[in-house]
């Protein structure tokens, strides 16, 4: 088994570093900005400031801070970035002083995603071996799924003429079918991230 606090270091901790100070000094950046528009948008300040809060935090988690579980605090700055970000992109009109906000949200957004990511492959890397294998499965299902739906839509005016008998029996197969691929997925997905768990008996 790999240690969290062995994954989390070199370039993925600089990683982790570097984009917490971005995310803390835009935060701190669009805070002031919105306090100096006419109006002010209150609403964006409101979301700032919690992005800020955890953009520091995520430069703590860089720095080793958070040794005993810094994948779950990553996933909850990813997820106040993301969260916060979009709430007062909406909040502030979409705007700010007159520059479109779109360009900084996806800045943003794309930080929080890759924030997250590490916070996943903090965990995968516990025990890489099964929880990779788990969750390539439930990859290719959840593909599988894909695949189907995809096809069910290509041929859905083929699917709309049949008699009404067969459609029926067959929305049930194929329900059935899709119903078994979407919860094996979720499973083996749910299952990628738990191994470290189930196997150890940590959370």
């Amino acid at each position: 088994m790999t240690a969290c606090t062995d994954i989390l270091r070199g370039p993925l901790r600089l990683l982790v570093i570097v984009l917490s100070v971005a995310v803390l000094a835009s935060a701190a950046i669009a805070a002031v900005l919105a306090v100096l528009s006419h109006p002010p948008a209150w609403f964006m300040l409101i979301f700032e400031v919690p992005i800020t809060v955890a953009g520091a935090f995520g430069v703590l988690i860089g720095r080793g801070r958070f040794k005993e579980g810094p994948a779950l605090a990553l996933a909850c700055v990813a997820g106040t970035v993301g969260a916060g970000s979009l709430l007062g992109y909406l909040g502030a009109g979409t705007t700010l002083m007159g520059v479109d906000l779109r360009m900084f949200l996806t800045a943003r957004l794309a930080a929080a995603a890759v924030l997250g990511a590490t916070a996943g492959a903090i965990v995968l890397f516990r025990n890489p071996r099964r929880s990779f294998a788990a969750l390539a499965r439930g990859i290719i299902l959840g593909g599988l799924l894909a695949g189907l739906l995809g096809c069910l839509w290509a041929a859905r005016g083929a699917i709309g003429s049949m008699n009404a008998v067969v459609l029926s029996l067959g929305s049930m197969i194929v329900g059935a079918i899709a119903l078994g691929l979407a919860a094996a997925s979720i499973h083996y997905v749910i299952r990628a991230f738990d191994c470290d768990r189930l196997d150890n008996g940590r959370t």
